[in-house]
């Protein structure tokens, strides 16, 4: 016996209602930030309040140009390159 087969869905949208996922709709076109960092990821993130930036890169010139950026403007994307402060010259 055969398993039954299932078509993909042709289309799908969602649409938030609420925004109480901790979620909000779009403000500004995001910025994106890519520097070096005292820690953090080495992956893009999205940095919606200004205290996430101290808590995932702790400092550096990244760190401050994203905390920058979300007092003047939301939201930001930061990438953090390999390499230590100071590490990366021009």
């Amino acid at each position: 016996m055969t398993a039954p087969f299932s078509l993909p869905l042709p289309e799908v949208r969602l649409q938030f209602e609420d925004y109480q996922l901790g979620i909000t709709p779009p403000l500004a076109s995001p910025h994106a930030k890519i520097g070096v960092a005292h820690d953090g990821p080495l992956t893009p993130q999205r940095l919606p309040p200004p205290l996430q930036v101290a808590q995932t890169y702790g400092g550096g010139p990244l760190a401050d140009a994203a905390a920058i950026a979300l007092i003047q403007t939301a939201p930001v994307i930061c990438l953090r390159v390999p390499g230590g402060v100071g590490a990366v010259r021009p």
